[in-house]
């Protein structure tokens, strides 16, 4: 296949994929002058008692990096990194509560342990206060329990109501422990906030993204599956389908 290739460009036809065999290759197909691929690596995680989280996430492999540096931080002060997944498998269904362009299918994305949190404030390895931006989004700030974290009282919110309870013990803020790797969280999806439609899986408490080098109306959905995903692996894929999506800042949308 290089040899007929090379033929076509008038390229010395000797197999070999060459600087100049692949510049070719990227003129005709621009896809292929997307970055070579980063891989993936997976980052052990911790199981609380009484969760159905994972041992492990795996995710691309510079963010592995990242997320196993706050895993370690979040060790030596005491405290766990549960998991219900990292990298998200090209054919999962999309559904209410997962977006077709999410950057879980970019190895981008990290959710702790759904039942580790939100369900029994006073014994939960984590708990949630509210808070809310300028855009009148609610916004959420997670803290681990740590035995070698600062004694707080915190205003632990309560799903799937807007309840709030108070509870003391010694706490690490884990949100900022996130963002000082370059995570980034979420605020809550439409699902969560009218009390009539409430839906457990909108809250998005647990979730943490990195969105590092996505150039805003520039970054394409299709580049960055690319950087983890071979094309073979993409054709067909419902992910792939939004490969045009741009990125607006917050996440990945149709281009207008």
């Amino acid at each position: 296949a290089v040899v007929a290739f090379q033929k076509a460009r008038g390229l010395e036809p000797d197999g070999i994929v060459g600087p100049a065999t692949l510049e070719a290759l990227k003129i005709s197909d621009p896809a292929l002058a997307t970055p070579m691929r980063l891989g993936t690596a997976a980052v052990t995680t911790d199981i609380a008692p009484g969760s159905k989280g994972y041992n492990r996430t795996t995710l691309r492999a510079d963010v592995a990096a990242a997320f196993q540096r706050v895993v370690d931080r979040a060790h030596a002060l005491g405290a766990v990194i549960t998991s219900a997944g990292g990298m998200r498998p090209l054919h999962a269904k999309v559904t209410s509560g997962r977006a077709g362009a999410s950057l879980h299918y970019l190895g981008r994305a990290h959710d702790m342990a759904l039942d580790s949190m939100l369900r029994k404030p006073e014994s939960d390895p984590f708990v949630i206060t509210r808070e809310y931006g300028p855009d009148g989004k609610r916004w959420h700030r997670v803290y681990a329990r740590a035995s070698g974290g600062t004694e707080m009282s915190l205003s632990a919110q309560v799903a799937p109501t807007d309840a709030s309870v108070e509870v003391y013990a010694r706490f690490i803020d884990l949100t900022a422990l996130f963002e000082a790797e370059g995570f980034s969280r979420i605020p809550s999806r439409a699902g969560w906030n009218p009390p009539h439609t409430r839906q457990f899986a909108s809250h998005e408490g647990w979730h943490y993204e990195m969105r590092g080098a996505l150039v805003t109306g520039k970054t394409t959905f299709g580049e960055e599956l690319l950087k983890v995903h071979s094309r073979a692996m993409l054709e067909g894929s419902e992910p792939w389908k939004l490969r045009d999506y741009v990125w607006t800042g917050t996440h990945f949308e149709a281009p207008r």
